[in-house]
């Protein structure tokens, strides 16, 4: 080839170069341009999206004039502080450097006022009942030790303080070792615990490969967990400690060495290891059970130093076959219109509800002055008590028993995790506390408020054309059981035919040992009733208590069950005693053979419950046999328990009748047409939930600002 074609054919070659850059620069162009279009295309769509509004607001408390029912301000803390350690003879340290010979406070929380006198405030407009405290001290200093109660007030400015002792008590005098184990003690406790680890180590590093005293946290730790009551009778204080291995879900991994302490003396020089059981082999201290296990005469255990992985059969870290190829979110609730509840400090409104929220350090939530349509349903809806009694092996087991007083539930509250425990657009409070610390302390979003939709319609009805028709008639104070029976009669219709048909009859109980049964026979429903408030068509205006768990009290006779002596009775009712406040007390959990609070003599002046002011003492129970699926831990599902406050003739007709949250559908005949009508309640939206995810928990107890 030519040089002159050579030429040629490389013009053509660049020429066509340039060309399929050309076509490859307006390919990419034109793929940009659509990118463009289809992104902008999502983004407007998106655009139209915005975050539902918040609806009815939620107003923090204001902290210059709380409430009647309202927990304690931290003003109103620290006045009663100041006033117990300048203004009085009772001899007070500060908790961090208490000693369990010393006097020092323990709890402080709101003492309420006399119902009366509240409801005089709160229906006739009379001034406010004077704030006042209860506070809790333990008397160390004393000869004979022992625990006081005082009220203290009035709060803005305390002036008084007078020591009390409840009518309803069954002791005078409260013990010292019936009062919860605090952190005072603790801390000496896990000295000793230390110590022992110390003379325990070489047994402690060849039995398990772990050790206490000089470990590395996540990495070759014991820990030791221990268990109430305090002994096995009264007078004694002396706690199990059980070591486990310090990974997640610890509880399930026992290493079958358990101490005993008695830490019964005034003089924490003279606390002890009073028991040590090891591998089942008893001693009575740690010498003396190193001694045998050097000299080889008690049988040794080897266990194995377990990897992470070797453990997480106790870890909630998820395992096994994913359920899904690509995990997708489950489903969520919105608020498409916001809140339809409204929060002003500790006060809740629900369209037509209204209620106070307050949580008791000891016992946990109270919810007072329940109203619908501004009427009052109950003056005080709240926990009480939680008792748990274990059966198992090993002296941890064989022993413990818990009253969740003496742990303080409504001051050891955890954490709700929005998503999790309560659902994302819930409103959380937090609850503040003064027990077991120095200063009061707040504990983070411990309640939380949401409206959730049913399972299933609260009223669902369909009239269809058929032969024949079917009609559904759904239509203080007094206690009847409203039995339900069979009888036999003869047929209205049909000369000489017999039939057996139900029927009932109301039974109004008179007194309270008429009204509290252990066991009630028979199907019959408990219905609270105002003689003399009747509705429209005659009927007395009532409420039916719904008990979903009644649990039949196998453990009547036990002496430590003594201090839940309420768990015997699924319903009870009783006339209203400001000096019965709660059927248990902080100190049942330790001394329960002799309790300070015993509910069933609530019952045994057998006062009159007709047309008085009646409480209902409801308890809810379940047996819990352990099994395979409790690994790593129990499921909520089936572990659920629940009663309900029903309206029976309350009302002339379901007031939810009146609720814009309703859809009602008819045809039309004429047009063969469905109206749907939603009463103005709008089925749409476009807005997305603002995020308040599980990251935002942190689990942290924090000072009150």
């Amino acid at each position: 080839m030519s040089n002159k074609e050579k030429k040629k054919a490389s013009r053509q070659n660049k020429k066509l170069l340039w060309i399929r850059i050309g076509f490859l620069t307006v390919t990419f162009i034109a793929l940009f341009l659509l990118s463009c279009v289809v992104l902008l295309s999502v983004y407007q769509i998106r655009g139209k999206l915005y975050v539902c509004d918040l609806g009815y607001p939620v107003n923090p408390r204001d902290k210059n004039k709380p409430g009647v029912f309202d927990s304690l301000t931290l003003k109103e803390y620290d006045s009663v502080t100041k006033y117990l350690f300048k203004k009085t003879n009772l001899s007070l340290v500060t908790f961090s450097e208490a000693f369990p010979n010393c006097s020092y406070i323990y709890m402080i929380d709101l003492l309420l006022p006399l119902k009366d006198a509240v409801l005089e405030h709160l229906d006739l407009g009379s001034r406010q009942p004077e704030r006042t405290a209860h506070v809790v001290i333990v008397r160390g200093d004393r000869s004979v030790r022992r625990v006081e109660e005082y009220h203290v007030g009035p709060l803005q400015r305390p002036s008084y303080h007078i020591k009390v002792t409840n009518p309803s008590y069954t002791k005078s005098n409260i013990p010292y070792n019936f009062k919860p184990v605090d952190d005072v003690e603790y801390k000496f406790l896990y000295r000793i615990l230390r110590e022992t680890s110390e003379v325990l180590y070489p047994l402690l590093y060849e039995s398990y490969g772990l050790t206490y005293h000089n470990c590395t946290k996540n990495v070759d730790c014991i820990i030791f967990h221990d268990i109430s009551p305090r002994g096995i009778r009264e007078g004694e204080r002396q706690s199990w400690f059980g070591a486990y291995r310090d990974v997640e879900g610890f509880y399930l991994h026992p290493l079958g060495l358990e101490m005993q302490l008695d830490h019964s003396s005034r003089d924490v020089r003279h606390w002890y290891v009073y028991r040590i059981v090891y591998n089942g082999h008893f001693a009575y201290s740690p010498e003396n059970l190193m001694k045998r296990y050097t000299q080889g005469s008690i049988e040794k255990i080897t266990l194995p130093f377990y990897e992470e992985k070797e453990t997480s059969y106790s870890s909630l870290w998820r395992r096994g076959d994913r359920e899904m190829e690509r995990p997708l979110q489950g489903p969520k609730l919105v608020e498409p219109d916001g809140h339809r509840y409204r929060v002003d400090g500790l006060h809740l409104t629900y369209m037509k509800w209204n209620m106070n929220l307050k949580m008791r350090s000891s016992s946990g939530l109270q919810i007072f002055d329940i109203r619908f349509n501004d009427e009052r349903i109950i003056y005080e809806l709240s926990f009480q008590e939680v008792a748990i009694f274990y059966s198992g092996y090993g002296p941890l087991a064989d022993l413990v028993n818990t009253y969740g007083n003496s742990y303080m539930m409504g001051a050891t509250s955890s954490e709700l995790i929005p998503g999790i425990d309560c659902p994302e657009t819930s409103t959380f409070l937090h609850s503040d506390h003064f027990v077991n610390s120095e200063k009061p302390f707040r504990a983070k979003n411990t309640i939380c408020i949401f409206e959730d939709h049913a399972n299933i319609p609260l009223r669902r009805h369909s009239s269809r054309d058929a032969s024949g028709k079917f009609h559904s008639y759904g239509g203080i104070n007094r206690y009847a059981t409203v039995d339900v029976r069979t009888e036999n009669t003869t047929r209205q219709w049909y000369s000489n035919a017999q039939k057996q048909q139900m029927t009932y009859e109301t039974n109004t109980r008179l007194t309270e040992y008429d009204a509290n049964y252990k066991t009630q026979p028979g199907n019959h429903y408990d219905i609270i009733y105002n003689q003399y408030a009747s509705s429209k068509f005659g009927s007395a205006r009532s409420y039916r208590i719904v008990n979903n768990n009644k649990a039949n009290f196998l453990l009547k006779n036990s002496d430590v069950t003594q201090g839940a002596s309420w768990a015997k009775f699924p319903l009870a009712i009783s006339q209203l005693q400001e000096t019965e406040v709660m059927s248990s007390s902080i100190y049942n959990g330790n001394g329960p053979w002799h309790p300070v609070v015993d509910f069933e003599r609530f019952l045994q002046n057998n006062d009159t419950i007709r047309d008085r002011d009646l409480v209902a003492w409801v308890t809810m129970g379940l047996d819990k046999i352990p099994h395979t699926e409790d690994v790593p831990t129990i499921t909520t599902v089936g572990s659920q328990v629940s009663f309900y406050l029903l309206p029976f003739n309350f009302f002339t007709e379901c007031p939810s009748i009146s609720s814009n949250s309703a859809v009602h559908i008819s045809a039309d005949k004429e047009s063969n047409r469905v109206n749907v009508n939603t009463f103005g309640t709008p089925l749409t939206s476009s807005c997305i939930q603002k995020e308040n995810k599980p990251s935002n928990f942190d689990g942290k107890i924090k000072p009150i600002d």
